[in-house]
């Protein structure tokens, strides 16, 4: 394996709700066909997808040891100290026997959204991984903002859910990504199947969910018969900052369910995904803080938020840099210090102008206006700020 070589595009792909596949979830850009048209996952079975000349010509790029410019976050994660999803996965990967001078034969792993129905509209999401977002932006703008030409990845009519039981057979690996997963009915369907049919119990089952809904009885339905579980927790605020963030969400419904899912830590792995923007990065040290004292067996994913671009930590005043920089440096991170050096230092790789501060703050103020929320009466410390 070459030094930046990347194992995803060996082991299977990820793809976009509407249907676009993609080498990963954080890929600039989308496989295509030999007429250079995005390949969804309604038209095109699993090894075609795997096996088409994009992915042979990507996984090429990767044997003659380059940087596939599709891969630009990934880069620019390491860049600033941070560890990458090709690292992370890399090591998820070490004992797959990945032969890197081949071209795969089996999808040992998917990274699937097969619907973007969610309940929520976080500020960080977009119409794209959320109903909510397609219904607020028809109402705002006539628009959904996230055409879907031919439906969601796993309608009826999609060769996706059509030949599900030719992609489950092989799989070592499934990470399940929304929309809310527990929301949508066919992923009911596809965990009882897998464990109906004896191939959970060499799977690897990963899952994101908001954490506003707690299916007891599923959960330890699928702790029993999957090869492990890992279930990470979307929480991004405690309080009126979670709620402005994740609206409609309720923290305390949130934070029961928190303690819920905490009594399973033993038998599954727990995480909390703290997706990063300017808007909570302020809280961040009490929202470790409180998963260290009352969550200590969770982990914690620092994410950063990189799209959309109005929300990320490098797209805010020098003053606000400053402050974040200073209170982070009086804070004791414990394993996570090298983690939150790398989010400093990639708030610090990007500047922006004041003129486009002002243009960042009408994005909050039309959602604010449409929302019946302000920003200032939800996240009081951002009246500094603004």
């Amino acid at each position: 394996m070459t030094k930046f070589a990347c194992s995803i595009p060996w082991t299977g792909f990820s793809n976009e709700p509407d249907g676009r596949a993609q080498p990963c979830c954080l890929f600039k850009g989308y496989i295509k066909d030999e007429n250079n048209e995005p390949m969804y996952v309604q038209k095109y079975n699993a090894y075609e997808i795997l096996n088409s000349k994009f992915m042979h010509n990507l996984r090429q790029e990767f044997r003659e040891g380059k940087k596939p410019t599709g891969c630009s976050t990934c880069w620019t994660d390491e860049t600033n100290g941070y560890d990458s999803k090709r690292l992370t996965y890399n090591k998820i990967h070490a004992d797959y026997n990945i032969d890197y001078s081949k071209e795969p034969e089996e999808i040992q792993e998917l990274q699937l959204i097969i619907s973007n129905a969610c309940n929520l509209k976080c500020r960080s999401c977009t119409p794209s991984h959320s109903s909510q977002w397609q219904q607020e932006l028809r109402l705002t703008t006539g628009s959904t903002g996230y055409p879907m030409p031919y439906g969601q990845s796993a309608d009826e009519s999609s060769k996706l859910w059509n030949e599900r039981f030719d992609w489950y057979k092989n799989l070592k690996r499934l990470e399940v990504v929304g929309g809310e997963p527990f929301y949508v009915k066919q992923w009911h369907t596809i965990f009882n199947e897998l464990i109906d049919h004896g191939y959970s119990k060499k799977i690897d089952l990963t899952l994101t969910t908001n954490c506003t809904m707690f299916y007891q009885n599923l959960i330890e339905k699928l702790a029993n018969n999957f090869n492990s579980v890992s279930i990470g927790l979307s929480i991004d605020g405690i309080g009126s900052v979670y709620e402005y963030i994740r609206h409609p969400g309720k923290w305390d419904v949130t934070y029961e369910n928190i303690k819920k899912y905490y009594q399973f830590a033993d038998v599954i792995n727990l995480q909390f995904n703290i997706t990063i923007s300017w808007l909570n990065a302020l809280q961040l040290p009490d929202l470790h803080n409180l998963i260290h004292n009352k969550f200590p067996k969770f982990k914690i994913w620092n994410n950063l938020v990189h799209y959309p671009t109005h929300l990320s930590i490098y797209a805010i005043p020098e003053k606000m840099k400053t402050d974040i920089d200073n209170l982070y440096a009086n804070h004791n991170w414990y394993e996570y210090t090298d983690v939150v050096k790398s989010i400093i230092s990639f708030m610090y790789s990007q500047s922006i102008t004041i003129d486009e501060w002002e243009l960042n703050l009408q994005k909050i103020y039309k959602v604010d206006q449409f929302r019946n929320e302000k920003i200032t009466s939800s996240i009081p410390y951002m009246r500094k700020y603004l």
